[in-house]
């Protein structure tokens, strides 16, 4: 596969996801099959920085942004919507996730109450018993919608559009409707600020009902990192990553559940080495084994005395020794330094 085009699967898979750019707005754009690309590019939708997906682009054009052509369906589970005409996007429901046969890169959506009622089953699993739904752990499949899933009170911004046939704007294919493509950047970022939350699943279930999933679920946020995280070491390594906090801990007597703040750094384990993922997701680091131990104790037991004098008994040093290395050490993972071996970019 030619380099751009990967990228631009690889851009197309986390267009799905809803893996933008903190701060690119404009964004990306996917203009479902069908649909005129023209008025997008009129609109003000896609700028520098962006990429625009769409059915039979000429690979640039005149806007300075990169076009990819794509065609294919995606208003079923099951479509496939294709890239260039060489690499096949397969698209699926939630529930089908036991039964995927991957062939190459796969989507998996939240399509109505059921499949929300099985995601949120599986996350339950995956946070009291460290039991994770196989599929999701498999490199080639992508769960979309992740923001409004962990999310949903949240704005999104126009980080990720999508336009349908008819010309009408969303953040995602089972997103609400903002407006048409003919109203402007303007009006569709008036309407999403009107919204006041994440319509990018409104269109396939009741807002009531992914506020309440995730309300009762403050850690659904770390769970969904925690299966990129997975994803990642599976893809390089294979076997089974495990990850702190979902039914699983380095350090004994910690609570096996993610009780962490949601952006506190993750912490898994593959083949006996320890990793530690920041909360940008950014970067993987490799850690030996008692730093990984001091960076869970710190965030397990956020209150700073309390974490101080258990990392002290553990490691048998003073408290303000051990509250100076964990600063030191996060400091490290934040930016530069030899406390953690970078193992490379997502």
């Amino acid at each position: 596969m030619e380099e751009k085009l990967r990228e631009g699967v690889d851009r197309l898979c986390g267009w799905f996801v809803g893996d933008t750019a903190p701060g690119r707005d404009p964004g990306d754009v996917l203009v479902e099959p069908g649909g005129d690309v023209d008025p997008v590019l009129a609109a003000g939708l896609v700028a520098p920085g962006s990429w625009l997906f769409a059915e039979d682009t000429d690979g640039g054009g005149g806007s300075g942004v990169p076009r990819i052509s794509v065609g294919g369906g995606l208003a079923h589970p099951g479509d496939e919507l294709s890239v260039a005409d060489e690499v096949y996007v397969q698209t699926f429901d939630y529930c089908s996730l036991p039964y995927l046969s991957i062939a190459g890169p796969t989507v998996v959506r939240i399509t109505g109450e059921a499949d929300h009622a099985a995601f949120l089953a599986d996350a339950d699993r995956a946070a009291h018993g460290g039991v994770w739904a196989a599929a999701l752990g498999h490199s080639s499949v992508h769960l979309a919608d992740i923001g409004a899933l962990a999310a949903p009170a949240r704005r999104p911004g126009t980080g990720r559009l999508f336009v349908t046939t008819d010309g009408t704007v969303r953040t995602g294919i089972g997103g609400s409707d903002l407006a048409r493509v003919e109203d402007g950047a303007e009006a569709v970022a008036m309407a999403l600020a009107a919204h006041g939350g994440d319509p990018t699943l409104d269109g396939v279930l009741e807002r009531s009902v992914l506020l309440a999933g995730a309300a009762s679920r403050p850690w659904l946020g770390r769970y969904l990192r925690a299966l990129d995280v997975r994803r990642r070491l599976a893809g390089r390594f294979g076997g089974e990553p495990t990850v702190s906090g979902f039914g699983v801990r380095l350090t004994p007597g910690l609570p096996t559940a993610p009780v962490e703040a949601v952006d506190a750094p993750l912490i898994a384990e593959h083949d006996g080495t320890c990793y530690a993922v920041p909360a940008d997701g950014s970067r993987l680091f490799r850690l030996g084994r008692d730093s990984a131990r001091l960076l869970e104790v710190f965030a397990v037991l956020d209150e700073a005395e309390r974490a101080a004098a258990e990392a002290a008994r553990l490691f048998h040093v003073t408290p303000s020794r051990a509250a100076e290395l964990h600063a030191d050490l996060a400091a490290r993972l934040g930016g530069s330094g030899p406390a953690a071996r970078e193992e490379g970019a997502r």
